[in-house]
């Protein structure tokens, strides 16, 4: 189908999607390309407007029609870099710092392959997230990239969907649907964490405060640190303590700070209750607004800090050349990458694989954190 309210002449959409097709192998060099009659029923548009299309095709030397054999491809080639329309839903609302630097790393992504992407977010909603995809596969979208919502019943939905048009999942899987996905390794990272804190730093009592988003990582994290607290025989010496960390940076993002202050009371009477001696938190920001600006980092200075963060965080954090805080990278610009990766070769190889790929999360010198970070944004043109 093509869009009727897209300011590019019908024809000319027509023209596209043949050479579309052409890029992903249906109407290779020397094929015949359907009946005018066949591509007026694929693409849903009149004789004339299939004419028009095939016209423009043949005076770019893309096509050429002899009597009585049809309309012959002469250069498949041509279509090699002809753009095909993607689509990335994720949830954050717009406005978001985060969901910001996701847009510049898609646009990037799809830019570097010569593709366009229309982004949108479900603003999370689930039945907002249907709608979105729906839409987009009815307007010409030809692969979706999906950053599901929290607590997703949209799994068998989109299942079954895949089999019309590619969904490759980021970040997140879903419950009861076999899909392709790039996710960070959490759970590898969850034992990493156990390990550098409870053995190498050699620190007696650790907490790990959790956000309670109800997704994949964190479930796949927290059972990490349970195995290797399990393994090392420390289960007595972890805590797993979830708390609403993403709702805390939600609210800091409008601009209300109201409950900082409740937040650091808890958490330095965890602290001081159980007796740790290290802490994790599963995000930067809220490291930021309540550990460091309130004071309590200097307060509780004999403490060893670990936090995630996104490759453009960590020296908004403040702790840069800090020994007191180790760092885990979760690199968004490459997960984005290596699944548009996989999106493309779906589309173009017609065929879509169940994979789940897992990216190592990296524990990062302080020093080399800016430098990285622009290495992974370039990496994505390469």
């Amino acid at each position: 189908m093509v869009n009727v309210g897209n300011k590019t002449s019908l024809s000319s959409q027509v023209a596209h999607r043949i050479k579309q097709k052409m890029r992903q192998g249906d109407y290779p060099s020397g094929s015949t390309l359907p009946s005018i009659r066949k591509l007026c029923d694929n693409f849903g548009v009149s004789l004339s407007v299939a004419h028009r299309a095939i016209r423009e095709l043949e005076e770019n030397g893309i096509v050429q029609t002899h009597q009585g054999k049809g309309t012959v491809v002469q250069q498949s080639d041509h279509a090699d870099r002809t753009a095909i329309l993607f689509s990335f839903i994720q949830p954050y609302p717009a406005g978001v710092d985060f969901e910001q630097q996701i847009l510049q790393y898609a646009e990037q992504t799809f830019s570097a392959r010569d593709n366009f992407m229309v982004f949108r977010s479900s603003r999370l909603d689930t039945a907002l997230e249907r709608e979105i995809v729906e839409h987009a596969i009815n307007n010409g979208v030809q692969g979706i990239l999906l950053w599901p919502v929290e607590n997703n019943p949209n799994g068998p939905f989109f299942e079954k969907l895949s089999q019309k048009v590619p969904i490759v999942l980021v970040d997140r899987l879903l419950d009861n649907a076999k899909l392709p996905a790039v996710i960070s390794d959490t759970y590898e990272v969850g034992r990493e964490i156990c390990r550098e804190m409870l053995e190498v730093r050699n620190r007696k009592r650790m907490l790990c405060l959790i956000d309670n988003l109800n997704i994949s990582p964190y479930k796949m994290l927290m059972q990490g640190l349970r195995d290797e607290a399990e393994d090392m025989g420390r289960s007595d010496d972890m805590t797993l303590v979830q708390m609403g960390i993403s709702e805390f940076v939600t609210q800091t993002n409008n601009n209300d700070f109201s409950t900082v202050d409740h937040y650091k009371e808890k958490i330095e009477k965890l602290i001081h209750e159980g007796d740790y001696d290290t802490v994790h938190c599963s995000l930067g920001k809220f490291f930021k607004y309540v550990i460091r600006q309130t004071g309590l980092y200097e307060k509780l200075h004999d403490i060893q800090w670990a936090v995630f963060a996104g490759p453009t965080q960590k020296a908004q954090n403040h702790h840069a050349n800090d020994s007191n805080t180790v760092t885990w990278i979760i690199d968004f610009p490459e997960m984005i990458s290596k699944a548009a990766d996989i999106l493309q070769r779906s589309v173009l190889a017609g065929n879509v694989p169940n994979e789940i790929l897992t990216l190592k999360m990296r524990q990062s010198p302080p020093q080399a954190l800016k430098t990285d970070s622009l290495s992974s944004l370039t990496n994505l043109a390469k």
